[in-house]
């Protein structure tokens, strides 16, 4: 068994991207097992690329994929992957991560830097919904 995170939110293109850097990016990153891609800096020790491009093909989402772990760490290698072939590739936009745990709630940004990174969120409000179960919980 592992650990479940659910991803929502997407990750956009800057910029107008062309077929050649969609097809690039579709079928020799997106869903490609890091294993299979040891010239890939960054990916040791990560699985799947468990991203997909939206249907607008203006940008890359989550996959649905389960089990999925270090999401700002994948993201980072198709960054690399991209800019090694299109200097100027970049993303922006925000990715929202809730765990199994109420508490594991966290955003994926892109920096100022052009980098995926991290970031804790935080609950606010006086009423949280379990995104598993559907209760409502008093935070106060």
């Amino acid at each position: 068994m592992g650990y479940t995170t659910v991803f929502t939110g997407s990750l956009d293109f800057v910029g107008d991207i062309s077929r050649s850097r969609l097809s690039y990016l579709k079928n020799n990153i997106l869903g490609h097992a890091c294993r299979d891609h040891p010239e890939w800096e960054g990916a040791k020790g990560l699985y799947y690329i468990d991203l997909e491009l939206l249907d607008n093909f203006k940008g890359i989402q989550w996959n649905g994929a389960e089990k999925v772990y270090d999401m700002d760490k994948l993201v980072n290698v198709v960054i690399r992957q991209m800019r090694q072939r299109f200097p100027d590739f970049k993303l922006q936009g925000i990715m929202y991560a809730q765990g199994e745990d109420f508490d594991d709630k966290w955003e994926l940004v892109i920096n100022n830097y052009g980098w995926a990174v991290k970031e804790k969120s935080k609950i606010t409000g006086d009423v949280a919904r379990c995104p598993h179960c559907g209760k409502k919980f008093e935070l106060k």
